[in-house]
C-alpha cells in the first residue's frame, strides 16, 4: 500500500506553471461502448463524449485564459499532484468504470486513477478529490461558453505512409486545436460551393477528416471528405478507399485563415454488377 505520510516531501512540479501544460481527464463506461475526454492545453478547453449508442464521439471546445490555466495548476501543485499513488486492489471487479487525472508539463508526466481497482489511501484520496473538484469547476464555468464541432468531423493524426501518399512525402505530425479545426469544416462548405457542388454543400450530407501536417515550420491541414454517412474506422484511418456510390472530395486548408487550394471532387462510381 502506497505510504500517505509523506507531507515532508516536495512536489517535483516547479512553482511557476511551465508553458505547454497539458491536464486531461479521462472516463470510460466499464462494459458500455462509452468513454469522455476533457482536456486542457494551449488556451483551450476541450471535450470528446462517446455515448453508448452513438458510433462517434461528439466534440465541444471553448477558450480558457491563461490565468484560468495557471490557477489550476497552483492546486494540482499544492495537492503534490504528482506524489499520489494508487495501491493493489484486494480484488478486481471487471465490469467496473474507470477515470484518471493527469498533468504534464516538459519532461514531465503525472497521472493518477480512480474507480474499484485504482484504490489510494485517504490522504491521497483527499488531494485527488482537491485537484479533481478545482479542473471541474473550471469546467463547470465554461460550459456556457462551450461550441460544438460539425458533426461527422474527425481530427486525424499524421502516421502512416498511406497518408504521407496523399500529403507529400515531406510532411510531419502537427497538431490543430478545434478553434481551427472548425474554421476548416466550414471551409470545405464553402469549396464545395464553389465547385458547383451547392446540393451537397447546402445538404452537409457528408463527413470529413482531418489531417493536421507541417512541411517546415508551416502547417496545414489535409481534409478528406466523403459524401454520406462515414465508413467503419473512419475516426481511426484516413478514408482511402470508399464503397461504390459515395462521391468524394479533398483539399489542402490553412488552419488560419482557413484558405482552400488543391481541390478535388470525385463523383460517386457506380456499383459493380
Amino acid at each position: 500500500m502506497a505510504c500517505s505520510l509523506d507531507f515532508a516531501r516536495s512536489s517535483s512540479l516547479p512553482e511557476q506553471m511551465p508553458d505547454n501544460v497539458v491536464f486531461t481527464y479521462h472516463s470510460n463506461g466499464g462494459m458500455l461502448p462509452a468513454w469522455r475526454r476533457i482536456t486542457i492545453r494551449d488556451d483551450e478547453l476541450s471535450i470528446e463524449d462517446k455515448k453508448p449508442d452513438n458510433k462517434y464521439p461528439a466534440f465541444q471546445y471553448t477558450a480558457v485564459s491563461t490565468k484560468q490555466q495557471a490557477s489550476l495548476y497552483k492546486i494540482f501543485r499544492e495537492n503534490k499532484f504528482d506524489l499520489i499513488e494508487n495501491y493493489e486492489p484486494s480484488e478486481i471487479t471487471y465490469d467496473a468504470g474507470s477515470e484518471s487525472l493527469s498533468v504534464r508539463i516538459p519532461g514531465e508526466s503525472h497521472s493518477v486513477s480512480s474507480g474499484d481497482n485504482s484504490p489510494m489511501t485517504t490522504e491521497h484520496g483527499r488531494r485527488y478529490a482537491n485537484a479533481a473538484r478545482a479542473f471541474f469547476e473550471l469546467v463547470k464555468n465554461k460550459r456556457s461558453e462551450l461550441k460544438t464541432l460539425r458533426e461527422n468531423t474527425v481530427i486525424l493524426r499524421f502516421n502512416s505512409r498511406r497518408q504521407k501518399a496523399f500529403i507529400g512525402a515531406d510532411a510531419k505530425r502537427a497538431s490543430i486545436n478545434y478553434e481551427n479545426a472548425a474554421k476548416v469544416a466550414a471551409a470545405a462548405k464553402t469549396a464545395l460551393k464553389d465547385a458547383g457542388q451547392e446540393r451537397l454543400a447546402s445538404s452537409m450530407e457528408y463527413s470529413i477528416q482531418l489531417i493536421p501536417f507541417k512541411i517546415d515550420d508551416t502547417v496545414s491541414v489535409f481534409v478528406r471528405g466523403i459524401c454520406g454517412e462515414p465508413p467503419e474506422g473512419f475516426d481511426q484511418n484516413l478514408a482511402v478507399e470508399v464503397e461504390a456510390g459515395k462521391c468524394t472530395f479533398s483539399f489542402f486548408a490553412d488552419p488560419h485563415d482557413s484558405s482552400v487550394s488543391g481541390f478535388k471532387f470525385t463523383e460517386p462510381t457506380s456499383p459493380a454488377s
